[in-house]
């Protein structure tokens, strides 16, 4: 364990992203307080404050790595549950349009299990850390600064039915959300607000509980059809989650209708380009309401470009990259992110006694590059969308220069795909690059582009025979 430098932290929202920064920080401060405005239900279930609670949740292979390695017992706990853990490589069927990927040996690891389920367990583990109290039910009201403003020193909480009171700390952390007030509050201290980038594909998406039947059992714990720009804006996942129950996740962009009543959800589920999750259903009783969210835009707060920041206070997670939720990012790269805020501390432990002047702007820098590759990854998938909104809005320029490579890019994942049917590692390298272990750019890494224009080439030989005059 890291020996503790400094004293007191104060972090600002108690969901999944807040909680692992407390554990992470807890080895660094003597003293950690977690700040939550919901209270907390007493069992695993969705509350307020995470309305997505209530949605399809998947935590990619590096954020449950990262997981179980800050929190020993998870896996076990979540088995125990009931959660299921299993091999994306092997335990998860991914179908675009009527093929799908070919199985591969991997260590993509992955729980299967609700969010509430997840929270709840990594909320034990925190509140059994002697030095972090977890203060829900209470409201945080605003930033405390020094005289001069440089610096951020506390905030002002309010618990229901109670007087306002400061919280005094070397460091706090806004991990609150896509909700997050920090722009206005940072504005009452003489700070520009930060620029955005939006990029919006209009997607709506819900899910539904459903019971399997005892006799089916499938080869998978993941079974999804997926879109394909621009033709099929259609999609849908089942997982298997705790209960012996499948939590669906169906989505769709732009003006297709997705239908809340139960004789409309279920022709939306059969009209998707693969049949496989509407057969599936037919083996299952659903347990559950249909829950819908809009929340799906993607929105990047450009804390990194503050030309003054004040010291002591930093953000991360959805309070500066919120995701849309489709692509399951979101959890993973908050709990990367609050690794990286341990790994920045203790740079500034062995430089100084204290947390100094631009250790916060410091870390908003660091953690833009680490947001980049999963912004990237979403913002460009929902461009290739027809009718995604921009802000700010694109010059005529910067259109057409987007325009080739988005085309020319669609045509070369068109090739990867259909390879990915047949070829394992071409397969293997897609998902590794959906669970954020790869980068993006490995897709045209020559020994991947070598396998996927070589399968084209083979592919076409026999077309190119048929052809030929006898």
């Amino acid at each position: 364990m890291t020996a503790r430098a400094f004293d007191h932290a104060i972090v600002l929202g108690g969901s999944i992203a807040g909680l692992v920064t407390a554990r992470v920080l807890s080895e660094r401060f003597c003293r950690v307080t977690v700040i939550e405005r919901d209270g907390y239900p007493k069992a695993a279930a969705p509350r307020r404050g995470v309305p997505q609670g209530k949605l399809l949740h998947v935590v990619l292979a590096r954020g449950r790595a990262t997981l179980d390695a800050l929190f020993p017992r998870l896996a076990a706990d979540l088995r125990a549950a009931g959660g299921v853990t299993f091999d994306y490589g092997r335990g998860a069927s991914v179908h675009y349009g009527r093929s799908s990927l070919a199985p591969f040996d991997s260590d993509l690891s992955v729980h299967g299990c609700t969010q509430p389920l997840l929270e709840s367990l990594i909320r034990r583990y925190v509140s059994e850390l002697a030095n972090v109290t977890v203060r829900d039910a209470t409201s945080a009201l605003g930033l405390l600064a020094s005289p001069d403003r440089r610096r951020v020193n506390g905030v002002r909480v309010a618990s229901a039915g109670e007087t306002e009171e400061v919280v005094l700390g070397q460091l706090v952390v806004d991990a609150t959300g896509r909700g997050s007030h920090a722009p206005a509050w940072l504005e009452q201290f003489g700070y520009r607000p930060p620029g955005e980038s939006i990029v919006a594909a209009r997607l709506t998406y819900a899910s539904r509980t459903y019971v399997p039947a005892t006799d089916y059992r499938p080869n998978w714990a993941l079974l999804a059809s997926m879109a394909r720009a621009p033709q099929q804006p259609r999609s849908g996942v089942i997982l298997a989650v705790e209960g012996g129950q499948w939590m669906t996740g169906i989505a769709t962009i732009g003006d297709d209708h997705l239908p809340a009543d139960e004789e409309g959800f279920t022709s939306f589920v059969h009209g998707l380009s693969s049949p496989v999750v509407h057969e599936a259903l037919q083996h299952a009783t659903a347990s559950g309401p249909i829950v819908r969210s809009r929340t799906t835009q993607n929105r990047l707060r450009h804390y990194e470009r503050a030309s003054a920041w004040p010291d002591d206070f930093v953000l991360l997670g959805d309070s500066v990259c919120a995701l849309n939720p489709i692509y399951g990012q979101g959890i993973t790269l908050a709990v990367l992110g609050a690794v990286l805020l341990g790994e920045h501390i203790d740079v500034e432990r062995r430089a100084r006694a204290r947390i100094g002047s631009g250790f916060a702007a410091g870390y908003q820098r660091r953690l833009a590059q680490l947001n980049r590759a999963a912004w990237q990854y979403a913002a460009s998938s929902d461009a290739t969308w027809p009718g995604t909104r921009y802000e700010p809005q694109p010059t005529r320029t910067t259109t057409l220069l987007r325009a080739l490579p988005t085309r020319a890019l669609r045509a070369y994942g068109t090739m990867v795909l259909d390879t990915a049917y047949e070829v394992p590692a071409v397969a293997r390298a897609v998902m590794e690059i959906s669970h954020m272990q790869r980068a993006a750019s490995a897709l045209i890494a020559p020994s991947l582009m070598l396998r996927v224009i070589g399968h084209r080439v083979r592919a076409a030989a026999p077309r190119r025979n048929r052809d030929a005059p006898g």
